[in-house]
């Protein structure tokens, strides 16, 4: 198992707000800090939740505990698994980070809004994403930001490493349609 904890007391959540206002999930948002970090820890385990149930290539989601995100671990014997920055990459890495993104929004609804290559595993069965918590619902004002943002942030990562790929917006274009 892997326990990700949302520290009460250092986090900055005031700028997470915009992921959570405009999301039709999160319509009652109490305030306080201890609160929006309970929140934050929800929403990033029924995020996770929403993409595993789908069949998406991402960490298994186990429970939630106030603060306290319980996942399945990736790796063997303590060590977790390299991200996708750790590793050579080639012209199907980026199909199918590509493919996580179309999938996150046309199959679980959701746009990753922080997707880049420190927040996918690269496993010997394929890329796996996490870090879910800046997640929204497709329906959020900023989702189609959002998804652009992803997008030329995951672009830019593979042009960096050499390989030509597709134009982003043009990548938005097909995966909104």
């Amino acid at each position: 198992m892997a326990l990700k904890i949302y520290l009460v007391t250092t986090s900055n959540f005031k700028k997470r707000h915009p992921y959570l206002l405009g999301d039709p999930r999160f319509t009652k948002i109490r305030k306080g800090t201890r609160r929006l970090v309970e929140l934050w820890a929800q929403k990033e385990f029924g995020n996770l939740n929403r993409c595993f149930k789908m069949g998406l290539p991402c960490v298994k989601p186990i429970t939630v505990i106030k603060n306290v995100l319980v996942m399945e671990f990736v790796g063997k014997n303590g060590v977790p698994e390299p991200t996708l920055v750790e590793t050579e990459v080639d012209y199907n890495d980026y199909e199918s980070a590509i493919s996580i993104i179309d999938d996150l929004y046309n199959k679980a609804k959701i746009v990753h809004a922080d997707f880049s290559e420190y927040n996918i595993f690269k496993t010997e069965k394929g890329l796996l994403v996490f870090d879910l918590g800046s997640a929204v619902d497709a329906k959020h004002l900023n989702a189609i930001k959002f998804l652009e943002r992803d997008i030329k942030n995951i672009t830019k990562f593979f042009v960096k490493r050499g390989l030509t790929v597709a134009n982003p917006s043009d990548i938005v274009k097909r995966i909104v349609e």
